[in-house]
């Protein structure tokens, strides 16, 4: 593997060589060394044990109502679980199918997995146990056959399963808790394998593994895998984040687009150590966020992916993808509206970031977003929990 990487790199430059690490080796699924023990307590991802616990006094906010109202609906729903090992697509297979297909595709996935997630708040919110029973429904359904593929663009809702179990853990069955702690472990030394075959291909897909394999390592609680993220993300900022805060995929594809992707897991990453009080946010990532602030506030506009030499950005604009369609037409600029998600979870490691937030959603006319991540300044996430 080594000397095809030399090859493509002798032959196509650096350029190539970083989208051929992206799709090549992301998808080689990660082994692993020894494996530490699981320990007996259970650590969580996000939601420490007290900030579970004060969500019994949120029922009645605008979004725990809601939360609550989707998940009982989805209490007639059943689980539709899927093994995405050995599944993928080619690049140009995927993308020529077009967005709806390739929306519809991880659907099974995107939409148990939000269940899962709405069960566990249901459930911490009202303490009613038919929230419980179903999440332990989806979560038995969902570990009996699944076999990672370790390729992030296709796991990277597994986010919300970490989530669910930080909320529902403790009261799930014995033989549930222990499957999932080996799921964790599993995940969290898998994605950390992903991350390091990467090398110094800078792609959004580093950033998934990142944030995948930070959250599932704080979750089993063992420090040896949370010593490994930690170093990761140093290897990640050396890489990725140049020292005027740009992050090297907005030279790779020529694209904010791809910065919105990087810095939102490179965000939510931070939020998983802040909720265990480390600061990973400032300086390197404070900064990026500050460089994307320009072009989301309009004091700088850019038109995406027209130097891009990333053939599936090609296909991607030729099959109708919305986003990529600055690269044949010059009327088509990124829209700063793509940022307000980004600027909320900054906000949330950040307050000053609010602000500007709001002023974005002024400025594009755009709502601001109502994400369950709002639930963790709700119930108290600071360097104590």
């Amino acid at each position: 593997m080594k000397s095809l990487r030399r090859a493509v790199f002798n032959v196509l430059g650096p350029v190539a060589l970083a989208v051929f690490s992206c799709k090549t080796f992301a998808q080689t699924p990660a082994t692993s060394g020894a494996s530490p023990s699981i320990p007996s307590n259970q650590g969580y991802a996000l939601f420490s044990p007290q900030m579970a616990e004060r969500l019994k006094g949120l029922t009645d906010t605008k979004r725990a109502r809601k939360i609550i109202k989707s998940a009982t609906k989805a209490l007639s729903d059943e689980p539709h679980p899927v093994n995405p090992q050995g599944k993928q697509k080619s690049t140009q297979e995927y993308w020529n199918q077009g967005p709806k297909v390739c929306e519809k595709e991880n659907s099974n996935m995107r939409d148990d997995s939000h269940n899962m997630l709405d069960f566990a708040l249901a459930y911490r919110m009202t303490g009613d146990p038919k929230y419980l029973q179903a999440e332990e429904k989806y979560l038995k359904a969902w570990l009996r056959g699944y076999r990672f593929s370790y390729y992030p663009l296709s796991e990277y809702d597994l986010e919300l399963w970490a989530v669910s179990y930080d909320l529902t853990g403790k009261d799930l069955s014995a033989e549930t808790r222990e499957k999932f702690l080996h799921f964790l472990k599993e995940m969290a030394e898998g994605y950390l394998a992903a991350f390091a075959q990467y090398g110094t291909a800078a792609c959004n897909g580093r950033s998934i593994c990142l944030e995948l394999a930070t959250m599932a390592s704080y979750a089993t609680g063992n420090e040896a895998l949370i010593n490994r993220c930690r170093t990761a993300f140093k290897q990640y900022k050396t890489v990725d984040i140049h020292p005027d805060g740009s992050l090297q995929d907005f030279y790779t594809r020529d694209a904010l687009y791809y910065v919105d992707y990087d810095l939102g897991w490179l965000l939510k990453t931070c939020i998983a150590a802040k909720a265990h009080g480390e600061d990973w946010f400032r300086p390197e990532v404070a900064r990026a966020v500050d460089w994307l602030k320009l072009y989301a506030l309009g004091q700088k506009t850019h038109r995406d992916f027209v130097l891009s030499n990333v053939p599936a950005d090609d296909q991607r604009a030729k099959a109708g993808f919305e986003s990529f369609q600055g690269r044949y037409n010059p009327n088509v600029l990124w829209d700063p509206k793509h940022s307000t998600h980004n600027f909320l979870l900054a906000s949330i490691l950040e307050p000053s970031y609010r602000p500007v937030l709001e002023q974005i959603c002024k400025n594009t006319g755009s709502k601001e977003p109502d994400p369950w991540e709002v639930l963790l300044s709700e119930t108290g996430l600071s360097a104590k929990n």
